[in-house]
């Protein structure tokens, strides 16, 4: 039998298992965290599971070791040029790592994702979008709707011609009460030339081409310079650049005058248009098809400069709009170039107040100005197959398929259109494989869960193509349905088929079994764990006695259940009705009080909606008062019920804090308590220390070096930025002198580092203290260290520390909780654990619902509700409610 124990803490196998560097990733020593001198080996081209009880050392030895060495590895490996502008990356604790590949981490954290982010740039498939419709696009006004088709010098001539008259219908948005004065003093204006829209660098090049076509001033970002002297230009930022080719005074059509020639009055005006037709052409053959023409208005006394864009590519015919080179970047929302400028490619905004002030206690509503769409109107206004491009990005990634493959391409476009095409649908397949084509191609990145944020990330690498490659991925199954665990199984396997490693962090029950290799952490969680059960096969580690994953998976454990379901009473119910939102299909559920309910269903069935968007901030508003705030409920016509409850608590997997600041201790309530105790010491009174003295977050008592945070942040400009420890106070947070008053023999910054189920037992004279930490570890983090960064929390872990400062509160019942996938990142036996909390709370009189995939949890509900049959478009629909039947799922 292969699954003989690794070395661990001085025990084990010293020869791995027969694997050496050459078909292993061999890591000696690993201290990280946890892992107490752990050796063993990843086999190099297969599927690995990590596993083990929540705390048992698993992400620190597949991230905090492994991917940690990889990417401390490739900093080393770049040039010294480049290694000047990054801080050197402390190496993991470990003795020895070889036949390490590089290795890329595909995590559930939204990290990298600015707010503009969306599934379709996170793919890439939006740039591939965006080269299509800037290539073979068919433009047409934004104002009118008219094709727009390209414009001749003499057209452009006619247009300028216009300012002088006062006309608008160039589209040049000139202000109405400047009309008559511009008739009879002309209007002032420049023609130029573009030679660089939005481009970094010193362009020295530009420069030196401007002299040598003679012209003798250049506009840089909006100011006139003489072209020897251009002042100094940062290489860092984006310029635009023009050159000058003419100054002039436009009195009407028939009559524009060259500066020079502006004192001649008796010179004949079709001479004036001639110079002004010369200047036109000149400009067009330098700006490339494209003229810019400043022109200015009075406006009190003032003369107030704007641009007209001309081109012999893109002008509407019907009303004389005229647009920029239609490009790749016009479709971008992160650009300025492609932005609504309203809300600046966001695509929603506050809503604004009389004096046009957002109301900050307001949602964010869709931006009136691009409805939601992120892009400016010409963008919006090109089209392909009758659809603008965020039309496309409003469909589910499952139905574009349909659309792609109905478009037809004339001779001149296929060559270009059909490569994208291809590439568009690769990417689009990728998503289907695993398992989330239910999304839309424009749905925000930080909107997504953990598990769907990991799957895009996943598809994305399978599109990548890279071979040779350890992939280290993080529970990739959280929130997905048991019905499309195969697909992300073959998605896996794809990844590894094409010459990599997949190493992944999981307890899924069907993924456990389709490994190639296990590595059972444990036995225990925190400094119980650490140690390497187990090594082998599925067969190997469901056959050893001495793994507790082994346990459950050979049968000889399984997740408890009550002898007896609860009775339900229909009559003391919630009862949500006509709910809309997203994918609802008009929606009626109910939810019995007094017992255990699961609300199911496969990925994107409409869950969340129903009950996190929909039901949860209407009984909120129902207890608390609308006046109150909160979230606004989604659409929905009636609910009933909520005058029999008392309280309602929400536990999701939002972070309990967004700043590293934050912690268990800090979010329970229970950190002020600690201090207070610090504070009463004979030591602090001594010195006259306060509570307040003993706070990371004032100054006081604190390390000032790294303003109590205990770590520094190294920006590594490419790279997301790392964080070490202080070098000041070595990441414990106080200065010496704080650190100097004990309590029991442990200074602040020892309590901060305890284990709740070690600080439960310090604490255990106070009981307000002990029954925090109790709770959480009845929760199973009594591993979790109390002062731990929220921002390095799990959601799984968040969402318990919540729960436990939950149960840690005195309550007589008649409360009703919801949690959203509350097995997140827990092995089989801390989901045992979890529902025997869960039912305790019931049987204390309280309601408890649950979302939730995992088999166990809906065989255990006394009430379940089921949405589907499908996702997206295809559900949003009940297919299922009433008593557990004990074998759904």
């Amino acid at each position: 039998m292969a699954a003989l124990l690794a070395k661990s803490s001085g025990t084990g196998v010293p020869d791995l298992h027969g694997f050496t560097a050459d078909d292993a990733i061999v890591v000696r020593g690993a201290r990280v965290h946890n892992l107490r001198d752990v050796d063993v080996a990843v086999p190099r081209g297969k599927l690995v599971v990590i596993t083990g009880v929540s705390g048992s050392g698993k992400s620190s030895l597949a991230f905090d070791t492994l991917f940690a060495e990889g990417q401390r590895q490739y900093i080393e490996s770049l040039s010294a040029a480049a290694r000047q502008y990054i801080d050197q990356i402390e190496r993991p604790d470990v003795d020895l790592i070889e036949g390490l590949q590089p290795t890329i981490a595909i995590d559930q954290r939204v990290g990298g994702f600015g707010p503009r982010s969306t599934v379709a740039t996170a793919t890439e498939i939006y740039d591939y979008l965006r080269v299509l419709y800037a290539r073979v696009g068919q433009v047409e006004c934004f104002r009118c709707g008219t094709p727009i088709r390209q414009q001749s010098p003499e057209q452009i001539v006619e247009a300028i011609g216009r300012l002088g008259s006062g006309a608008r219908g160039a589209g040049l948005g000139a202000r109405e009460g400047a009309e008559e004065a511009a008739k009879a003093e002309g209007v002032k204006a420049m023609l130029l030339a573009p030679m660089v829209r939005g481009r970094r660098g010193k362009h020295d090049d530009v420069l030196s081409e401007i002299r040598k076509a003679g012209f003798v001033r250049v506009r840089i970002d909006g100011e006139v310079f003489d072209v020897e002297r251009p002042g100094e230009i940062d290489p860092k930022r984006t310029h635009d650049i023009e050159a000058v080719v003419d100054r002039v005074v436009i009195r009407g059509r028939g009559a524009g005058l060259g500066a020079r020639g502006a004192g001649k009055a008796g010179k004949a005006a079709s001479d004036a248009d001639s110079r002004l037709a010369e200047s036109v052409e000149l400009a067009l053959k330098h700006g490339d098809g494209a003229l810019i023409v400043a022109y200015a208005e009075k406006f009190a006394d003032q003369d107030v400069w704007h641009d007209a864009v001309f081109s012999t590519k893109y002008a509407c015919p019907k009303c004389g709009t005229n647009l920029a080179e239609i490009e790749p970047r016009t479709f971008s929302f992160n650009s300025p170039y492609g932005a609504c400028p309203a809300c600046e490619g966001l695509g929603k905004r506050r809503p604004l107040d009389a004096s046009g002030v957002p109301i900050e206690d307001e949602d964010f509503e869709d931006c009136p100005a691009c409805k939601g769409t992120r892009l400016r109107p010409e963008a919006r206004a090109v089209r392909i197959g009758r659809k603008g491009i965020h039309e496309v990005g409003r469909m589910a990634v499952g139905d574009a398929a349909a659309f792609f493959a109905a478009l037809a391409w004339s001779d001149a476009e296929r060559p270009i259109a059909e490569p994208l095409v291809t590439e568009i649908a690769r990417r689009r397949a990728f998503l289907e494989k695993v398992g989330v084509e239910y999304l839309t191609l424009d749905r925000a990145a930080d909107t997504l869960s953990g598990g769907e944020l990991q799957r895009v990330r996943l598809a994305t690498c399978i599109g990548s193509g890279l071979v040779g490659v350890c992939y280290v991925l993080d529970e990739p199954s959280i929130g997905l349905h048991p019905r499309d665990n195969a697909r992300l199984i073959a998605a896996l396997r794809e990844l590894q088929q094409q010459g990599n490693t997949v190493v992944v962090v999981e307890h899924d029950e069907a993924i456990v079994r389709e490994a190639d290799w296990i590595i059972d952490v444990g036995p225990g969680a925190g400094r119980h764990g650490g140690e390497i059960v187990a090594v082998g096969t599925p067969n190997d580690i469901a056959a050893n006695t001495a793994s507790l994953t082994g346990d459950y998976l050979g049968g000889r454990k399984k997740i408890s259940r009550r002898s007896e379901r609860r009775k339900v009473a229909r009559s003391r119910a919630i009862v949500l009705e006509g709910a809309s939102a997203n994918n609802l299909q008009d929606v009626t559920a109910t939810f019995p009080l007094g017992v255990l309910t699961c609300v199911t269903g496969v990925s994107g069935s409409g869950k969340s909606t129903l009950l996190v968007d929909t039901l949860a901030p209407a009984i909120l508003r129902r207890l608390n008062g609308a006046s109150n705030g909160g979230p606004r409920p989604a659409p929905f016509t009636s609910l009933r019920g909520v005058n029999l409850i008392e309280k309602f608590v929400l536990v999701d997997q939002a972070p309990i804090g967004r700043t590293p600041r934050s912690s268990p201790a800090t979010y329970s309530g229970v950190w002020d308590e600690i201090r207070r105790v610090f504070a009463a010491t004979r030591e602090a009174k001594r010195r006259g220390y306060k509570a307040s003295r003993f706070s990371f977050n004032t100054p006081g008592g604190r390390c000032e070096a790294c303003a109590g945070q205990g770590r520094m942040k190294i920006e590594m400009n490419f790279l997301p930025d790392l964080f070490v420890p202080c070098n000041e106070c070595g990441g414990r947070r106080f200065d010496r002198a704080t650190l100097q008053v004990r309590f029991r023999e442990k200074s602040i910054a020892d309590v901060l580092d305890m284990p709740a189920e070690e600080a439960a037992a310090f604490f255990d004279a106070f009981e307000s203290i002990h029954r925090v930490f109790a709770s959480l570890v009845d929760v199973g983090l009594g591993y979790l260290p109390i002062g731990q960064p929220s921002t390095t929390l799990s959601g799984g872990e968040a969402q318990r520390v919540k729960l436990g400062t939950e149960l840690a509160r005195v309550e007589a019942g008649s409360t009703l909780y919801l949690l959203d996938e509350p097995t997140t990142g827990l092995h089989l036996a801390d989901i045992d654990r979890l529902m025997n909390v869960l039912q305790r709370l019931v049987d204390r009189g309280n309601t408890v619902i649950v979302i939730e995939h995992h088999a166990d949890v809906i065989a255990a509900a006394d009430w379940v509700v089921e949405l589907g049959p499908g996702g997206g478009a295809s559900g949003g629909r009940v297919v299922f409610e009433g008593e557990g039947s004990g074998d759904r799922g």
